[in-house]
């Protein structure tokens, strides 16, 4: 794996009550184009000598991954979902994109592409990489471009997935 050379490509999420973590990799391969999100199971390295059982790799497309951010809810409450900023080769310009991570299976799968509503005529979209992002302590995502322009959003709509709905019914 060739890893991106985004100082944000790199982050542990603990996604489970069990303190058990796995950590989330930029991945670029200049030579064979190949992006990509390496997921490593940070448990498993440490109740196994293989290494490679604890290593998933999941291919991104035309898609460069640079920069990760765990979403919770109600300020503190830790969910499966993380947002994925990087640069769309194709379309050339930034693109956010939420994904899940799937605890049964140690998948993470991709769910959408940020929705950003475009009514307000200040945003055009993003001319560079998304390059770092952050969840605010009100639930606002700030982000940075490589065009050197800052965003900050509203919060992410998780409304939609049972397991929110029954962390927030546990309150």
């Amino acid at each position: 794996y060739s890893f991106s050379n985004s100082i944000n490509g790199l982050k542990v999420l603990n996604p489970d009550d069990r303190n058990k973590s796995i950590l989330l990799c930029a991945c670029k391969n200049n030579r064979t184009k190949q992006n990509g999100i390496l997921l490593i199971n940070t448990n498993k390295i440490q109740n196994d000598d293989n290494i490679e059982k604890s290593l998933e790799f999941f291919e991104t497309g035309n898609f460069e991954v640079c920069a990760f951010c765990p979403l919770f809810v109600n300020g503190n409450i830790k969910t499966d979902y993380f947002l994925v900023g990087g640069f769309n080769t194709i379309k050339e310009n930034g693109e956010i994109k939420l994904y899940k991570y799937e605890r049964k299976v140690n998948e993470i799968k991709f769910v959408s592409n940020l929705d950003i509503d475009k009514k307000n005529n200040d945003f055009k979209g993003f001319n560079g990489a998304i390059n770092c992002m952050i969840q605010t302590n009100d639930e606002k995502i700030l982000a940075t471009c490589s065009d050197g322009n800052v965003y900050l959003f509203s919060e992410p709509n998780l409304e939609f997935d049972e397991y929110i709905k029954n962390q927030k019914n546990k309150e």
